[in-house]
């Protein structure tokens, strides 16, 4: 559904109720355990990040939740990068210049160069699920995870590897030296409610 409301011209509008529901859980999760450090993701569509008012809704909707924006990871793909270049390098130092950090999702997929890359204002580089299946079949060392794992290294930056489904590709992993993953290896998507009770996490009303 999400090409359909692009489409539709309604994703900036979805885009923000998400954001906001993810900041108040994420406030929420704060206030009923506040030793712990925990930081929300959030994906951005294309559009989103080419909307002018992106940077006032972040900054609006942290406020409101009264959250930290360094707490706040946005999720860009790699394509969303190259819709135009100029202006999405602008934005995304805007929202550095909030405290946000920026991640950029299913790394691999698209035509970035590296010389653009280097530009871009970014804190994680999340390797593509089909790099992370190739684990399956094949050597850790020779494997495209590998190459992007010490790339991000190269940059600075820190490496995290989505669609883990098996536990070969985490050993795989591990072995390349990627310390962060996520997948249904670790669990599927669920409610608050019961991502709550699974972790055995405190709540508001605790």
């Amino acid at each position: 559904f999400i090409p359909i409301a692009e489409d539709a011209g309604a994703i900036v509008a979805l885009g923000t109720q998400v954001l906001r529901l993810a900041c108040e859980q994420l406030a929420t999760w704060h206030a009923a355990n506040p030793d712990e450090r925990w930081q929300m993701s959030v994906n951005l569509s294309a559009r989103q990040v080419l909307d002018p008012d992106l940077v006032d809704i972040v900054r609006d909707v942290t406020s409101a939740a009264q959250v930290d924006p360094g707490s706040l990871v946005l999720e860009l793909t790699e394509a969303a990068l190259l819709t135009d270049s100029e202006l999405v390098l602008r934005r995304l130092q805007q929202l550095k210049d909030l405290g946000v950090r920026i991640a950029i999702d299913d790394f691999g997929t698209g035509y970035s160069s590296l010389s653009y890359l280097q530009r871009v204002p970014f804190d994680i580089l999340k390797i593509d699920r089909a790099f992370v299946s190739a684990l399956r079949h094949e050597l850790p060392t020779t494997t495209l995870a590998r190459t992007i794992i010490d790339l991000a290294r190269t940059l600075g930056r820190t490496a995290v590897a989505e669609g883990i489904e098996e536990q070969i590709e985490l050993a795989g992993l591990v072995e390349l030296g990627c310390e962060l993953g996520q997948g249904f290896h670790f669990g599927r998507p669920v409610a608050a409610a019961t991502l709550e009770h699974d972790l055995g996490l405190h709540t508001a009303s605790a």
